[in-house]
């Protein structure tokens, strides 16, 4: 007797871990990471356009979610590329692009030769999900 309640008690609590395991993967609070950020090129010009290509990876579909850039900042500080693009995300890849015109005149915008961060965050509900760093290089 006291067997068969043990087997019994065992499988009712491996039948409440599946089920429980199956609830989170299809109907759990879906996630989403950046698994790249890149530019369609390493180095820039004054009045260049560079092309930023983020692709994420969701578990499900989630709307409202955005993706942010910012970086590119001057001699005083100040982040000449600051964008915020609103995405709704499907469930597998997605792959989103954004075009920023650099200013005509870099030294004059504060902007030297050099290398530049720009920083990729994906938010949802203001709470960061992922971040990622990419690095350009810019001359006059």
């Amino acid at each position: 007797m006291r067997r068969e309640i043990l087997i019994g008690a065992v499988s009712f609590i491996i039948i409440a871990i599946v089920a429980i395991i199956v609830y989170l993967f299809f109907f759990g609070s879906p996630s989403a990471e950046i698994t790249s950020a890149t530019t369609d090129r390493n180095l820039y010009h004054s009045g260049d356009i560079m092309t930023i290509t983020v692709s994420l990876s969701a578990s499900g579909q989630m709307d409202n979610t955005t993706i942010r850039l910012e970086g590119i900042e001057d001699r005083r500080g100040k982040a000449h590329l600051t964008h915020d693009i609103p995405v709704n995300l499907s469930w597998g890849p997605n792959t989103f692009f954004y075009d920023y015109a650099l200013p005509h005149c870099s030294s004059c915008a504060g902007i030297l030769p050099g290398d530049y961060d720009i920083l990729v965050t994906l938010e949802k509900d203001s709470e960061i999900l992922d971040t990622a760093n990419l690095t350009v290089t810019l001359e006059q």
